[in-house]
């Protein structure tokens, strides 16, 4: 078989075998429509701030905290599962918050708790699993993940966190 005939007969299996399968894929619509999941809970009447306070009110009635597993998931998948830690909810708030147009920042925070051997032990490990990025838990500290949520009327930007259900300055 020549080089060339060769390239043709790879060419036509890919064709065959590969690009099927990758246009299924490619088609399939997704389970959550986020954008219109977000207009349905937020609506399109009132400010940013009033539509924000519908959807993480709709987050806090409907979703449920996990602790960290440090597997990777989809916004989808979050909320298709209906729970996460405080990274995957802030994280799903974001996106719904983006479908609904209403600008939002994430913020990383450290945060000081009661001491805790166990995480320690459990900090301890996960550093030498994964690497210097799970130093951020220990015994006296952990670390949290939430938004801020633009208020355009005022101007400033405005504390949202999925996790404790909290929003505004009040708060």
């Amino acid at each position: 078989m020549t080089s060339r005939k060769l390239i043709q007969f790879i060419i036509v299996a890919a064709l065959i075998f590969i690009l099927p399968g990758f246009a299924v894929s490619q088609s399939e619509e997704p389970k959550v429509d986020i954008k219109a999941m977000s207009l349905e809970i937020a609506g399109t009447e009132g400010s940013s701030m009033i539509r924000a306070g519908r959807l993480i009110d709709w987050m806090n009635k409907n979703f449920d905290y996990t602790s960290t597993d440090y597997k990777k998931r989809t916004v989808e998948e979050i909320i298709e599962n209906r729970h996460g830690n405080c990274a995957e909810l802030a994280k799903a708030l974001m996106a719904l918050l983006e479908a609904s147009n209403i600008p939002s920042r994430w913020v990383a925070e450290i945060n000081i708790q009661a001491e805790n051997e166990e995480r320690e032990v459990f900090a301890k490990k996960m550093v030498v699993e994964k690497g210097p990025q799970c130093s951020v838990f220990g015994l006296m500290h952990n670390d949290h993940r939430w938004l801020e949520i633009y208020n355009d009327s005022l101007d400033n930007w405005i504390p949202m966190d999925p996790t404790l259900h909290t929003w505004g300055l009040d708060q």
